[in-house]
């Protein structure tokens, strides 16, 4: 069972899901293996779509056990006509929306009214006839209109209804694991119990007139704001998960590809699992002093772009992707051997409030500060070099010898109290803004968490440079872009950081596979993350 309580798995959870040792005396290097694995699963996806709708909609019976809502014909003749690429991979919205089927669908629609009735910063979004209204204020000026023109392409085929769009960056769900366990018998049986039915939605008489919401006096939101808040938002956690142990330093579940004392990042559905990893408590700023949080127990149908894998909230696909918030200009390009060799990061200090000195465990904070620490760090080395094919053996090295490969600055100090927002102007230096072009000139491009999603990624993609990129926040696409196929991922300790750029750079062969991820990268992102993708991801969810 997922985090979210959900039985289905996307198609990277078929890969290992704890810690995995190649032999000792192996010739191939970790990254060749999983170079090799991921190019395997996406010839794989791409293999097993489905060319029709009939094979479609058999797809959707034996992944989901139910029939298709309807209209799904017209989702399908929409996916087809903007040449979508994977017409089956839509798990992430079974795992989002599964746990309402157990509940009444009349309870769903109170309390989407409850919520938006109340300042919660939502944002309500109503269809009546197949017309879009918006209702209150979104995310500075591209949430509203964006939204209304991303549903707006498909909406006279949707059913009249109420939606709760979350302002706040951060997420907004949160159900005990008591009422997610609960919830998903519930769901079980009323998803076995789905007849297929004629072509058209059945009518609600309790939905408004979709032009206000009326005010409730009480909110479902409860604010911590500022506080320590993990033991609070691990409560969706397993009782038998590392996160909810009674041991006053649990320790991480062991995850990843590990070679000679480095992991490496495999699967990225397991490694952003908070349920297995509680180091996260002092890193992610939800959990450390949050600038937001105003968390509702109760399942509430709220679209959020990014979540932790402890929230309930249903993914869609971000605002600030569709309207290119973050653009990749073709007239600023640099071709891959004009780069610098370097990992560049440019940004702010977001991703919770730094007081007391907190900020020295914060996500951000706390890759660059050990980026730039003295001591050692380890590398994989040929135990003979000469003839190139002895085995790789692990090595220490001082951090010093490969400080250079890294640019990673600070432009912005904010969400900090006064005497923190000095300590890390002293800690990190003052660093002017950097226009996003100069990132092109890099060929490795950090991509990082702040307060929820980075909002980058999809210009990194487009780059001709190689993202490397550590998130714990999901989003609506992890099922389509793949992990050592067309980005790298990383972890949080940069424990592996050195070694993933030496490698790259100084192996024969090295420079070939990252300039190639690179290349690919490019090229899937222009298929599978459009603006039409995006349109059919919410027209199959609103649909669902």
């Amino acid at each position: 069972m997922s985090a979210t309580g959900g039985p289905v798995k996307n198609s990277q959870d078929e890969r290992p899901t704890s810690s995995t040792k190649l032999p000792a005396s192996s010739s191939k290097h970790p990254i060749q293996q999983l170079v090799r694995n991921a190019e395997a699963q996406y010839q794989s996806l791409r293999a097993a779509q489905s060319p029709t709708l009939h094979a479609a909609v058999t797809e959707y019976q034996r992944r989901y056990k139910m029939p298709p809502p309807p209209h799904f014909d017209r989702w399908y003749e929409y996916a087809v006509q903007h040449g979508t690429e994977l017409i089956d991979e839509f798990d992430a919205i079974y795992d989002s929306l599964v746990l309402f089927w157990g509940i009444n669908p009349d309870v769903i629609r109170q309390r989407t009214r409850e919520a938006l009735g109340y300042d919660n910063s939502l944002m309500g979004a109503s269809i009546r006839g197949g017309d879009v209204r918006i209702i209150g204020s979104g995310q500075d000026d591209f949430q509203v209109p964006i939204t209304k023109e991303m549903i707006s392409k498909f909406s006279r085929w949707l059913p009249d209804m109420d939606l709760a769009f979350n302002v706040n960056d951060e997420a907004r769900v949160l159900v005990p694991h008591e009422d997610v366990s609960r919830l998903m018998s519930l769901a079980t049986t009323a998803i076995q119990s789905v007849k297929p039915v004629s072509n058209a939605f059945s009518r609600s008489n309790d939905l408004g007139n979709g032009e206000v919401y009326e005010r409730v006096a009480e909110t479902l939101f409860n604010r911590l704001d500022r506080q320590q808040t993990f033991a609070h938002s691990r409560m969706s956690c397993p009782p038998e998960s590392p996160s909810r142990s009674l041991d006053p330093e649990p320790k991480d579940a062991k995850i990843g590809f590990e070679f000679e004392g480095i992991t490496f990042v495999d699967n990225i559905t397991t490694f952003s699992d908070i349920c297995l990893t509680p180091s996260v408590r002092q890193l992610i700023g939800l959990f450390n002093h949050p600038n937001v949080y105003s968390v509702s127990h109760d399942l509430v149908p709220v679209f959020t772009p990014s979540k932790l894998s402890t929230f309930h909230d249903i993914l869609y696909p971000s605002p600030y992707y569709y309207a290119e918030r973050t653009k990749y200009d073709e007239g600023s390009a640099v071709q891959w051997d004009q780069k610098t060799p370097k990992l560049y990061w440019r940004g702010a200090t977001s991703g919770g409030y730094s007081e007391g000195g907190t900020w020295r465990k914060l996500f951000r904070q706390s890759i660059l500060s050990k980026l730039a620490s003295p001591g050692t760090t380890r590398v994989l080395i040929r135990e003979n070099n000469e003839s190139n094919v002895g085995p790789w053996i692990g090595k220490d090295i001082e951090r010093s010898t490969v400080a250079g490969h890294y640019d990673t600055k600070f432009t912005e100090i904010k969400q900090c109290a006064p005497e923190d927002c000095t300590e890390m102007r002293e800690h990190f230096g003052s660093h002017p803004h950097a226009p996003q072009e100069e990132s092109w000139k890099n060929r490795y491009l950090l991509d990082m968490d702040g307060n929820a999603l980075s909002g980058r990624f999809y210009a990194l993609l487009k780059s001709l440079s190689l993202p490397l990129k550590v998130a714990y926040y999901r989003e609506w696409h992890a099922a389509r872009i793949i992990p050592w196929k067309h980005y790298v991922p990383l972890s949080s300790t940069t424990d592996e950081y050195a070694e993933v750029l030496r490698y790259f750079e100084e192996e024969d062969g090295g420079q070939r596979i990252a300039r190639d991820l690179a290349s690919q990268g490019r090229e899937w992102v222009d298929k599978v993350a459009r603006k039409e993708d995006m349109e059919v991801y919410m027209f199959r969810l609103l649909l669902e």
